[in-house]
């Protein structure tokens, strides 16, 4: 299909932040290309349609020398433009690739590891 998809049912939604009814395709399988639509949106703190480096590095599960590096040469990697911004088909195509081995279940506990990052940023931006 080359979305990545696999032949596993949904698994339950666990206490992370994603919506319950997390949406499946037509085939039974995971519609990751919403819930990374999801994410990208929870991720984009300005809503101006793109992730800049900032936006992007709310993914992050830390923040040391290594991953920031780390960090920078993925969204380098990601920004097949070079305008400094990932747009959401940046962001999705690189997802989907990289993902497309992932069993549904592995790629939903992936999802929803970076929702609650992105969202726990969110928070602390309000305090």
């Amino acid at each position: 299909m080359g979305c990545g998809s696999s032949t596993q049912a949904r698994p339950p939604p666990g206490e992370g932040m994603l919506p319950k009814d997390a949406k499946l395709k037509a085939d039974g399988t995971l519609d990751r290309e919403a819930m990374l639509s999801f994410i990208f949106a929870h991720c984009d703190d300005d809503n101006d349609g793109k992730l800049s480096m900032l936006e992007f590095a709310q993914l992050a599960d830390k923040y040391d020398k290594a991953t920031v590096t780390l960090q920078l040469d993925l969204f380098a990697k990601v920004d097949k433009n070079a305008d400094q911004n990932l747009s959401l088909g940046e962001f999705t195509k690189y997802q989907l690739e990289s993902g497309s081995g992932m069993s549904d279940k592995a790629f939903y506990d992936m999802a929803d590891k970076w929702i609650t990052m992105a969202k726990a940023i969110d928070t602390s931006k309000k305090k």
